[in-house]
Order: C-alpha cells, then structure tokens, then sequence
C-alpha cells in the first residue's frame, strides 16, 4: 500500500526540469568500494511480550530485527526475502540513497511478492544512527522494523562501546482493530488507559469552562496519544540488562524511535548528565542533557559512562505517562534514572482551551493554495504572533507568494560542550550571513503560543558546522497546515488527505521551505524521505539537520532543504 493508511502525507517530486526522472533499476558498485551484504527474511513468527501468544511479522525470527552494522563508505547489499502470503516492502529511514532503493512500494520500488527476493544495493555516503521498516499496510505495527549502525570514519568524540537501544511499542490487538476503534470516536482507550477526565476531577481542578468548551466543539477528552498499548519495549524486552560494560567506560548509547504512535521521554541514571552527540544520525554540538523527548522515527545518540559503583539505568517513559521501559548498563548497585511525573491532562486541556484557537481543522477537501491555507488559519485563529496573516501573504512567493532529587521543572538551561549556544546564534531580525533572509517568524518555536512542555522546539540542537545555504539559490516557500478530525482519526495537509492530493513539483536545485503549522492537538512527527532538512531554531546558520521533526499541538515548525535528489519522495506524519 501506497499511504500509511490513515495519517496525512505529501509528495515531494524533484526533477532536473519539469518532471521527475526515473531512477535506473540498478545500482552497482562502480567505485570497487567494500561491500557489506545481509539476509533479511521476513516471515510469520509467535511472540509473547504479556503473557499471551500472538501472531507477529519479524525480520530473521525477532522484533525488532538485526542490527545492519556498517562502516562510512561501504557499499551495502541487502537481500530481503518475503515469506508472507502477502505483499511487504523495506524503507531505509534516513539513509541518502537511489530514489528506486527508497523502499515505498509503488511509488519508488517495487513490492516484494509472497515468496520473492529483492536485493537493495546502495553506496552509505553518511555515517549514524538509522533504522529500516516495512512501508506496508500495518507491517511496522506488528513487528517489522531494525536498527542501522554506520560507524563513521573518525568518531566525532571520544567513547569506548556502543550499545543500540530500539524503542518500541506493543500491543496484543490486532493494529486493524484499533485503527477501527480509533475511527469509531469513542474513548475506550482512555478507559484502559486509565485516563479518562472524569467530571469529579474536572469540577475540582476548575476546568469545567475548559470542558464544555471542548464538548461544545464536539472534541474527545483531551489526550496526548490516543492509542493503547499493552506494553513498551527496549530491543524487545521491557527490561533490559547489558551487564557486560565495565566502570569508566563511555557508551555511545544510540536511540531508535521505532514505535508506532508513541513519544518517550529519556532520562539516564549516573552521577554525571548523558553527552547529547547526534540527532537523526547527525552530528550535534555535545551538550549534557538528562531529559530529551524522542518521537517517533527519530533519533539520538548521548554519551554515557558506567558509573564506578553501580549499574546506570536508561528509562523511556512514554510521554502519556502510560508505561515505560528501562535498561542497564553494568552491574552493582543500580543508580535509577530520574522518573518524569506523568502528565496532568486536565492543566493541559484547561491551557489549549485558553488559547484562542479551535482544534482539529477539517478534513474536508479545500484547494491546497496558499489562499486557501490563510484562510484557514485564520478560521481556526493560529497564532502567528508578530507575523499576522497579511504579512505572512506578502511573505509569500509564486508558490505561496539533573540530579535525582531535582524536579524536572526546576531544571536549570543546558550548557553547551563547546562554545556557548549565544555566541552563534542568529539574531531573529538580520539576514543570515550568506544573504538569504529567515525572518523572525520562521524559527521554530520563537512565537507560537504552546501548552506544552519547552522542550517541544529544538533549540538544544546546534549543527557543528554552518547549515546554510548558498544565498543565490531560488527559495519556494510552502505552508503546510496540519488538519484533521480527531473523532473520525482522519488526516490531512491543507485539508486533502493523500488519496486526493497531487504531487508538489519542486526544480532541482531550489531551496524548499516548508512552514508547519499544526491544527490538531496531537503531536505529528513529519518525516522525509531522501533529504536532511534544516530545522530553523535559535542556532542561526548552524540550525541542525533531521530527517525528522515533532510538530508539537499549536506549534509552529519551519524546515528547509536542497531540492538535490532527483525522484518523487514521500514527505508524511509517522504515527501508524
């Protein structure tokens, strides 16, 4: 299948001219580089995570699959085999590759028929954290994703051992099921979650305004994730024990965000904060940082170090406060990672209706322009701050003309590594060095009102090198609003869901800017296939790079990127 059933998802078509080109069938190893080949069979397999049997798919008979390890610079060769009675298909997140190899199943590459085999073969031009998975149908759901490790050439900073962590997680239902239910509108798991906001409660907290609001807009109680899960795992187990490192040693610890719909918050036990090093494979200033929300599909590697008495424990918890997994490093004593409070959902309901904003913008179809698309942040009152709308249409081009005894809360500003985070940073109102101009309102986070958590923006984040882009390259400029009907759980971009929207044909060689606004209350991680896009925070000319990046409820999010691979790409939310 073409779409991931039901969250909304674009496409982004780079071509030299006009129309993009097909990519050759083949890709060979014409530079004699170091080949590094795998087997991977994906089949039927039973597992049991609660007690219970259940059908699952994996790769090589486990969930998640192998580790693909690589070197920087080798050239992989990877054989899949189907042994389902039904079509699959594997897409290599965040890896740079031939736009055939991309693994989208009717859009870029093949299917893999019951009973085929298909061999990618691609040159790894990057080195990072990555991850593999089907892009078909509810595959990923039920079990079939991996980690990718592609050492670099020269370590970015000094560590002894790596350890790949892949988050993930399960439930015992069958995920068609659920997705029925979810359509239904009904609030049966926040029943099993525990989580429903019960009048008593509500009266108490004073959020009946805030309630009846809600009610008067037809909205569901108020909840960071819709979904239940019967349990969450790390490298498939709830608990995980590596008592093989010993004390002193530094741990690149290399996070996967391989679950279906759930968000994580991070936090490491130990006397010294974890080492940030990378996001979504690329490398990052080093900052110390012992609490980090991962969404899905992305991830993060921190440099940690195996305490001298005791094992360090790694805790996710997912970020509805609904379960956790925990791993450890070494062995002794264990030193417990900080636990994050789990949310108050009725503060946040009472915050997101005090903004003057109605959630859940249709799904009905409207013409995706730029017209259209002020019009309707304007309908659903999205805040711009300084940027009001007329602005925004001038704007617009052709195209859119800790320590464990600290709460959390009290945490003081991280630190960076190197230089401070001020001594780069991009002051909002000035051109960029290179001459193209990121106004003020295009850096994440800088005006939007949110009711989240401030971690939501990446400002963290500041890429070792400068990011920008060369000032004489054309700009296309796209705002792409987030909309959707939470009690049908239908989604879309602009109102038009993928089965009616056309492609976004970009020239090779422009710089496409993509302005996200979310509409919904839900947090959308938006991914993109065969590019890094820069995501614009306070870091100025030095704004990371990702695959990946958390729209979160009410925020705004702009991204950019070289339009330098050739092919249709797939541009979408990655919550399953």
């Amino acid at each position: 299948m073409l779409k991931k059933l039901y969250y909304f998802v674009g496409l982004l078509c780079v071509s030299p001219s006009l129309w993009a080109q097909t990519a050759n069938l083949s890709e060979e190893n014409i530079h004699n580089l170091p080949e590094h080949e795998y087997h991977l069979t994906i089949d039927h397999t039973t597992v049991n995570f609660t007690g219970k049997d259940i059908d699952a798919i994996t790769i090589n008979g486990g969930i998640p699959g192998p580790n693909l390890e690589f070197i920087e610079g080798e050239f992989a060769v990877i054989h899949v085999t189907n042994n389902l009675d039904h079509e699959t298909s594997v897409h290599w997140h965040g890896l740079i590759l031939p736009n055939f190899y991309d693994g989208v199943p009717y859009l870029t590459t093949p299917p893999i028929a019951p009973g085929e085999t298909f061999t990618y073969k691609f040159e790894l031009k990057q080195a990072g954290t990555y991850w593999y998975h089907s892009h078909t149908g509810l595959q990923e759901q039920r079990g079939v994703y991996g980690s990718i490790q592609i050492n670099p050439k020269e370590k970015p900073v000094a560590y002894d051992k790596d350890l790949v962590l892949v988050l993930s997680d399960w439930m015992d239902e069958n995920p068609a099921s659920q997705l029925k239910n979810l359509k239904r509108g009904n609030e049966w798991y926040l029943i099993k979650k525990k989580q429903v906001q019960s009048w008593d409660k509500i009266i108490k907290k004073g959020a009946v305004g805030a309630k009846l609001k809600m009610m008067w807009q037809r909205m569901p109680d108020f909840a960071i994730s819709d979904n239940f899960y019967d349990t969450f795992l790390i490298n498939g187990k709830n608990q995980q024990e590596y008592p093989s490192f010993q004390p002193g040693e530094k741990v690149r610890v290399r996070f996967v965000n391989a679950s279906a719909a759930s968000y994580y918050w991070l936090t490491f036990g130990g006397a010294n904060d974890p080492m940030l090093i990378a996001s979504d494979g690329q490398n990052v200033v080093p900052v110390a940082h012992n609490k980090t929300l991962i969404g899905v599909a992305e991830t993060y590697d921190f440099v940690v170090t195996i305490p001298a008495n005791g094992k360090l424990q790694v805790r996710a918890m997912a970020q509805d406060g609904s379960g956790f997994a925990t791993a450890t490093l070494g062995e002794g004593p264990l030193q417990e990672a900080p636990v994050v409070p789990k949310p108050d959902l009725i503060a946040k309901m009472k915050k997101m209706m005090q903004m003057d904003m109605k959630m859940g913008a249709p799904a009905s179809k409207f013409r995706p322009h730029h017209q259209d698309s002020i019009k309707v942040m304007k309908k659903y009152q999205m805040k711009m701050g300084n940027m009001t709308m007329d602005n925004m249409q001038k704007n617009m081009d052709g195209q859119m003309a800790m320590k464990k005894d600290k709460k959390f809360s009290d945490e003081k500003p991280m630190q960076m590594a190197s230089d401070s985070m001020k001594n780069n940073s991009m002051n909002s109102q000035h051109s960029m060095e290179m001459g193209y101009k990121i106004p003020a309102e295009k850096v994440v986070g800088s005006h939007m009102k949110t009711a989240g958590n401030p971690q939501f923006n990446y400002n963290f984040l500041k890429a070792p090198k400068k990011t920008e882009f060369d000032s004489t390259k054309p700009v296309k400029e796209l705002l792409f609003n987030l909309t959707g009907n939470m009690n049908r759980y239908v989604w879309s971009i602009n109102g038009v869901p993928l089965s009616e929207t056309d492609k976004i044909k970009i020239e090779k060689g422009e710089v496409v800017r993509i302005t996200l606004n979310n509409l919904t209350m839900m947090h959308h991680p938006m991914h993109l296939h065969g590019h890094f896009f820069r995501v614009l925070n306070k870091n100025g000319a030095y704004s990371p790079l990702k695959h990946t990046v958390d729209v979160a409820p009410m925020q705004k999010v702009v991204i950019e990127f070289d339009a330098n691979e050739v092919g249709d790409w797939f541009f979408h939310c990655h919550i399953l």
